[in-house]
């Protein structure tokens, strides 16, 4: 019987095995020594980075209403009402009404037709829908990542696990932010352009598992499979993942 294949990694990584099994506490040890940047930055509501420009009014109405409706400050079948948004944020109709349309593109939102459009309610079919996408998406996404991730990736993600371990709400923002940062980090454009279009619906039902230290720790497992460079790892550990949230959303829909 031959030996196990050792998976590649870059040579500035640990020399650890990298086979399937992964010595977990090992990697922690060593990734808990690296040095890494601050926390990803966050957008407030007015639409700006901290330092940086102020955004568009449609693009900062756009940002807000998707957080909000993510986040389930704006439930499922709320109204939308152009006039009530504008004077809630501050600004012109117009800009909210470019907001709205797309926000609907963006799979969050329900237009009707001569009314108000109101914020998207997922049925069990849509759900189902978006955990099979993920199924298939998840784990390639988290293979690349750990082929492909250099220092300036892992020390982002890093970042971003450290600051969804900080956070209250971990499992709608911080955690939602971990996944993006894997595909940004997958480095394959096509896997990049899907995910963008379906980017506000995954970031919903991610934030669906509110059992934050459960998230946080498989987001601990999957940084180390990275860090690694275990391939094979790192998507089993996706796939787990994806089961864990599955079973999670199903116990509390039921």
């Amino acid at each position: 019987m031959s030996a196990p294949a050792v998976l590649w990694a870059p040579p500035w990584r640990t020399a650890a095995t990298l086979n399937p099994t992964l010595d977990l506490e090992m990697v922690y040890q060593n990734a808990a020594a690296r040095p890494y940047t601050s926390p990803v930055s966050e957008i407030d509501l007015r639409g700006r980075k901290p330092d940086g420009p102020a955004r568009s009014e449609s693009t900062r109405a756009t940002h807000v209403l998707r957080e909000q409706i993510i986040g389930g400050i704006r439930p499922p079948r709320a109204k939308l009402v152009e006039r009530e948004l504008a004077v809630e944020l501050g600004i012109s109709r117009v800009p909210i009404r470019e907001a709205l349309r797309a926000l609907v593109a963006e799979g969050l939102v329900i237009p009707r037709l001569n009314s108000w459009m109101t914020v998207r309610e997922f049925t069990s079919r849509d759900i189902e829908e978006l955990f099979e996408v993920r199924s298939a998406l998840d784990p390639l996404a988290f293979r690349l990542a750990a082929m492909r991730a250099d220092e300036e990736g892992l020390a982002r993600l890093r970042s971003s696990l450290d600051a969804e371990g900080r956070s209250s709400n971990s499992s709608t923002f911080q955690g939602a932010d971990f996944h993006s940062i894997v595909v940004q980090i997958a480095d394959n454009a096509l896997l990049s352009e899907i995910w963008r279009n379906i980017e506000s619906r995954m970031r919903w039902l991610l934030g669906q598992n509110s059992d934050g230290e459960e998230l946080h720790a498989d987001h601990t497992d999957l940084y180390a499979a990275i860090f690694a460079g275990n391939a094979a790892a790192a998507a089993q550990l996706a796939s787990d993942h994806i089961e864990t949230s599955r079973t999670f959303v199903s116990r509390h829909r039921t």
